[in-house]
């Protein structure tokens, strides 16, 4: 039964943050309540699973996850014995209007600790307070659709004081000028101690910041950002944040956070531990099936400094954007160090039939340009993709075929390393 090419129909996460009009372009729909359309989910998550379209005549469907669980060889592989628990990956298209939480995920062993502690606390999964809702890490890469802009990774420490140092003296206020020297930059200047060492220091300073003092320093940010918003992007930012969030330690931001402009087809790869924010923007993401999330401003969710303070990497480091890497004809793929998922894109402005083969496990696609005609090897399974749809091509369905031109993404899993267990 599920040796054969499906379509999928997948959840709206409808959150506040999201663009009113980017996915329902994409959708092929009309959205006249103005609902914002955040998330489109493809996959098995409890929380937002994926039906199989058994049959579009008579609207006969089933959960993803239950059909994976029925014949995991079937849909996984090859890779169904290293993933017992089922599909390992999340796919979405993502569309933000307003900026998420700035935020880092847990690596793996981070993940299995803080969530034994949380058990063994007694804290409910759903509790507000619960930092780890799983034990699992939860690496991601964003590949923008659209003009996407993003914060991502600390800045040099020398950058960062800089920036503070010239908006004193840009303000001419001591105010400013004494609450960054007195109580958030570090006693060492910026050479003196290790860059890590000093973004440590300076991040605990300005998370553990008075109220009074926040508040002073983020009304005299705001007052600079309002001036120079046209000519600078992290002004733009600063005025952004300001006036969604108010007096929030997340305005800061911009200041010790790399600004990232994304072109369509490039990705932002963010592994375990690196402080990051989506701001504005559409584009395919995909990521280890987890919830854990530490959040370290821009949010009304649960803010824990010392857990976040545990999580981050404070080593500077600049954006890691992908431009993807050509595999075969209209065919990249965008590589990252993950056992759980491979991303890949297949382009073309003019007419192409390629066949795919060499499979390692399933896929799930989307088109986001043009359409397809996908046909399976046997010529037994055939479907047609147009822009805004997704499908699911099982690892029994065997070698398939694309034909048509526009965009397509992929997500899969990656086979096994030699010597992997």
């Amino acid at each position: 039964m599920y040796k054969q090419l499906f379509k999928l129909e997948n959840l709206i996460q409808h959150y506040p943050w999201g663009s009113t009009a980017l996915i329902p372009e994409l959708l092929g729909i009309q959205n006249k309540p103005g609902t914002p359309y955040a998330e489109m989910w493809m996959g098995s998550h409890p929380r937002g699973q994926s039906k199989l379209v058994l049959s579009e005549e008579n609207e006969k469907r089933m959960d993803l996850k239950s059909a994976i669980e029925e014949s995991p060889s079937n849909f996984l592989g090859p890779e169904a014995d290293r993933f017992s628990e089922g599909l390992p990956f999340l796919f979405k298209v993502l569309a933000a209007a307003q900026p998420l939480s700035i935020q880092a995920h847990p690596s793996r062993r981070q993940a299995q600790d803080g969530f034994d502690r949380e058990e063994a606390a007694g804290i409910p999964i759903d509790a507000f307070e619960r930092n780890y809702r799983d034990r699992n890490h939860k690496p991601e890469i964003i590949c923008a659709l659209t003009p996407f802009t993003a914060l991502c990774g600390f800045r040099a420490a020398a950058e960062i004081d800089a920036w503070y140092s010239y908006l004193g003296t840009t303000l001419e206020d001591e105010t400013f000028k004494s609450i960054y020297k007195e109580k958030i930059a570090p006693a060492d200047a910026p050479g003196a101690i290790k860059d890590a060492e000093w973004l440590k220091q300076f991040f605990e300073n300005i998370m553990n910041l008075s109220e009074k003092d926040q508040a002073e320093l983020i009304e005299l940010l705001y007052s600079w950002a309002s001036a120079a918003s046209t000519q600078q992007k992290e002004a733009e930012l600063v005025v952004t944040f300001y006036e969604q969030h108010g007096v929030n330690v997340g305005v800061h931001a911009p200041l010790y956070l790399n600004v990232v402009e994304l072109s369509p087809g490039e990705a932002l790869y963010q592994p375990a531990g690196v402080l990051h924010a989506y701001v504005a923007g559409m584009g395919v993401e995909l990521m280890a099936n987890s919830d854990n999330v530490l959040r370290g401003g821009l949010t009304q969710k649960h803010v824990d400094v010392p857990e976040l303070l545990r999580v981050i990497s404070f080593e500077p480091r600049p954006a890691d954007i992908l431009r993807g890497e050509k595999a075969e004809s209209n065919l990249r793929r965008y590589p990252v160090p993950i056992d759980e998922f491979d991303l890949l894109q297949i382009e073309s402005e003019e007419s192409i039939s390629q066949r795919w083969e060499g499979r390692t496990s399933l896929e799930i696609g989307i088109c986001t340009k043009g359409d397809f005609e996908l046909l399976s090897e046997s010529g037994d399974s055939y479907l047609h993709i147009v822009r805004g749809e997704s499908f699911i091509a099982p690892y029994g369905a065997g070698n398939y075929t694309f034909s048509g031109r526009g965009e397509l993404y992929l997500a899969t899993i990656p086979a096994k390393a030699d010597g992997q267990k």
